[in-house]
């Protein structure tokens, strides 16, 4: 039987909010609720107590940059990583990170909605990060989803050679720690945007709550109400 929901959606500067009803089906309610539950056990793995991985870059114009890197210890990765798994393996995967904030975007259509599941598509893509600073070397961006998921592949997950082969070149140009600690960093920032359409999603499943403070993509507050139409 379909799920509805009654959601009031204040965009920035707007006296009144506009009344939107959204109809999600029965699969996609489950789904909603399967990422929750997923949701709950990154929460409680404890990975955020213990997951550090700062960078810190300095240096001259024409001169080469010096880095000092930190990253976390390899079972805070395997913890993270195992936990991640659900939302960023395959996009086909049933609780996959884009899939799911399609369905939002196709079952809430207004604009408010729109821009805070692209707010939160833009940091676990890694685009909000190259937005403060891009990484290169040679023409490689080393903070892409790309060369992130090359090295979750070749080292952690798939354990492809050839890939591999590539990633440890890779990482023997560059000083020390500084491609995984900033492939961490993007698995902090995926962990982050998958835990608040989390948040959401939960809002949308006890309809209930307000969520204050919503950022948009231009910096701009919004604010989003969910509630139960009523049936009669």
């Amino acid at each position: 039987m379909p799920i509805s929901r009654r959601i009031a959606l204040t965009a920035p500067g707007a006296a009144e909010p506009d009344q939107i009803d959204a109809t999600f089906e029965d699969e996609e309610w489950k789904r909603f609720i399967e990422y929750g539950e997923e949701c709950q056990r990154l929460n409680d793995s404890g990975v955020f107590d213990n997951f550090r991985a700062p960078i810190v870059l300095s240096g001259k114009q024409g001169q080469v940059v010096e880095s000092k890197c930190q990253v976390p210890s390899d079972d805070a990765i395997a913890i993270i990583l195992h936990r991640l798994r659900p939302f960023i393996l395959q996009k086909k995967e049933p609780l996959s990170f884009y899939p799911m904030c399609n369905t939002l975007k196709q079952r809430i259509r207004h604009p408010v909605l729109h821009s805070l599941v692209e707010y939160f598509h833009d940091i676990f893509s890694g685009k909000d990060f190259r937005a403060y600073v891009t990484i290169t070397h040679g023409s490689e961006v080393l903070n892409s989803d790309n060369r992130l998921m090359e090295w979750l592949n070749a080292h952690e997950y798939h354990r492809n050679q050839a890939t591999k082969a590539a990633i440890a070149a890779l990482f023997a140009e560059l000083p020390t720690n500084l491609a995984k600690s900033v492939f961490c960093q993007m698995l902090m920032d995926k962990a982050n945007a998958i835990l608040a359409i989390g948040q959401l999603l939960a809002n949308l499943r006890i309809a209930c709550g307000t969520i204050a403070s919503v950022p948009q993509k231009d910096g701009q507050i919004a604010h989003i109400a969910i509630s139960q139409p009523s049936t009669s």
